[in-house]
């Protein structure tokens, strides 16, 4: 355990890494809410893999994204990256954050950045985390970002998925999404596909907001 909102493992400036069964937890809560106070941290990086570790009790548990801070700007555009079979829960003793929980936080947080990433089989389980919880967030301020993905679980967030801004594009399809106060929400110009998915019952969610594509959904939890 840490205090002081510090990062557990950072991955930056066009450096390469594969990152495979590590634990972090209990890094504290942040002073400042931003993506880069994260268990497992990727900004302005490409072909990183971050597969098979355990993120608990921090903040934000994995993130990627570029603020357009490396002094190499063509580090700006991220690409190839993969997050894959990692672990982000919450235990029964997390006393909650500052700023809203995030199981992953992808950004483009500055004009002339691009950031894209493909995140396959992994577990975000926000039990016990706060209401303002997110479970996968994508977000652009300036920039662009996509987020294509399966065999995800979303479980019991305040907002299974969260997508923001101008130039995203999300799909994400044969994931489980169960739980969460507000299945999905959507405040984008970009296209939103979460069409086949489980969203705990056999029906067209009605917990969800903006323009998403929804239709068709799944009939049954995704299969393992």
């Amino acid at each position: 355990p840490s205090s002081g909102g510090q990062s557990g493992i950072q991955v930056v400036n066009g450096a390469t890494a594969t990152l495979r069964n590590n634990l972090v937890a209990e890094l504290g809560a942040p002073a400042s809410e931003g993506p880069d106070v994260a268990g497992i941290v990727l900004e302005d990086v490409s072909g990183v893999v971050v597969e098979s570790n355990q993120v608990r009790d921090v903040t934000v548990g994995i993130s990627v994204f570029s603020r357009g801070r490396s002094p190499d700007p063509s580090n700006w555009l991220m690409t190839g990256n993969l997050v894959s079979q990692n672990r982000v829960s919450y235990s029964s003793a997390y006393p909650g954050a500052s700023f809203p929980e995030r199981g992953l936080w992808l950004g483009a947080l500055h004009p002339n950045t691009s950031v894209s990433l493909v995140v396959v089989g992994n577990g975000w389980f926000g039990q016990n985390a706060t209401v303002l919880a997110r479970g996968l967030e994508v977000d652009t301020q300036g920039g662009s970002a996509s987020a294509v993905g399966s065999q995800n679980q979303i479980v019991g967030w305040g907002t299974g998925v969260t997508v923001s801004g101008d130039q995203c594009m999300v799909d994400l399809s044969f994931n489980d999404l169960v739980g969460n106060l507000t299945q999905a929400r959507a405040a984008a110009s970009g296209p939103v596909s979460l069409a086949n998915n489980w969203w705990g019952a056999p029906v067209v969610p009605s917990n969800v907001s903006g323009a998403l594509v929804l239709l068709p959904i799944l009939l049954a939890p995704v299969a393992r």
